[in-house]
């Protein structure tokens, strides 16, 4: 079972970091948690734990690490929630 800290640990960073690529996804990251986290009902559980949890979060969402599905990305959706505007998975029990 995999976590961020193993996404880390095993180097799994972009070699050239596109530095307007990670600005959208910030953009992108505020504009989900202002119009969609803040407003809707369905994430009223989740409005305090939905934040990135990495300092690499919008890196690795900018280089599409949020649409990967194996366990260790799942990890990577809840850590990185906004980044991958995930903020649901949050709820699970």
């Amino acid at each position: 079972n995999g976590n961020v800290k193993d996404l880390e640990d095993k180097c799994i960073k972009p070699a050239v970091v596109d530095e307007l690529a990670v600005k959208d996804v910030i953009q992108q990251s505020i504009r989900y948690i202002k119009n969609e986290v803040m407003i809707h009902e369905k994430y009223s559980r989740v409005r305090s734990k939905c934040r990135n949890d990495h300092d690499m979060c919008s890196i690795w969402a900018s280089v599409g690490k949020c649409e990967m599905s194996s366990p260790q990305m799942i990890d990577m959706k809840k850590e990185c929630a906004p980044a991958c505007q995930t903020c649901e998975l949050l709820d699970e029990c």
